[in-house]
């Protein structure tokens, strides 16, 4: 399999985890604003909620083989941008893995007999609340660095002279769509809620990468690269 179509379908993967970890899961099990039945939600499907934080872990490792790839593949059209991208891309992992690290201490205090006994079923309720909460936010934090990447990647691929530049255009439509989600729910968590489906159709736009990487041909060699951009310039 090619490189780039390999990294298209872990891109594919990563992306379909995500609407399993991020929207699927938790729709079924978080209650908002009744902290007794999202804890209900929990213990009743514990094994599915552990499953969807094992996909998030694994799907943040292959979104980090994805934007290495990237890397590798557009580093010639400018080193700069190339290393912004994948600092960008990286930082948000840690923040990640923290987020669903607060999903684990959560899913473990609602199930756990010796802290009911000693604090009462209620408080410990509330408390994987909070740390759902808490989650929830970090997540918030985490979605501007799913804008910021998507910028340099989409001018890397406007210059490249081999990705089209609809595909450039769309990933800074889609790094602007979280920026915006991340900025009104922070500021204005009602007006968030207002244009979620329009920041939701702008987030789209970074599919347009995982299709080109799933249907490119080829990839240019170190020596053609720099051709290529001098004939698109």
């Amino acid at each position: 399999m090619k490189p780039t179509r390999l990294a298209g379908l872990l891109y594919l993967i990563v992306v379909v985890a995500g609407v399993f970890t991020l929207k699927i899961v938790p729709d079924q099990i978080i209650v908002p604003g009744d902290a007794a039945a999202t804890a209900d939600h929990l213990r009743a499907s514990e094994t599915l909620f552990r499953f969807a934080m094992l996909i998030d872990l694994l799907a943040e490792v292959l979104f980090l083989i994805v934007v290495i790839a990237l890397y590798r593949l557009l580093r010639d059209v400018h080193e700069g941008l190339s290393t912004l991208m994948v600092v960008f891309a990286a930082i948000s992992v840690p923040i990640a893995l923290v987020a669903v690290s607060l999903e684990i201490a959560a899913v473990s205090v609602v199930g756990d007999s010796d802290l009911v006994s000693a604090l009462g079923r209620s408080q410990l309720d509330a408390l994987a609340a909070v740390l759902l909460r808490v989650h929830g936010e970090a997540l918030l934090v985490d979605e501007m660095l799913w804008g910021l990447w998507l910028f340099p990647l989409g001018i890397l691929q406007l210059r490249s002279g081999f990705v089209p530049r609809l595909v450039g255009v769309l990933a800074i439509v889609g790094g602007a769509g979280f920026l915006v989600d991340f900025g009104t729910s922070l500021v204005a968590p009602d007006v968030a809620n207002a244009v979620a489906s329009v920041t939701s159709l702008a987030q789209a736009g970074e599919m347009a990468t995982m299709v080109w990487l799933l249907v490119a041909r080829s990839r240019p060699t170190r020596a053609e690269t720099p051709k290529i951009i001098a004939l698109a310039t």
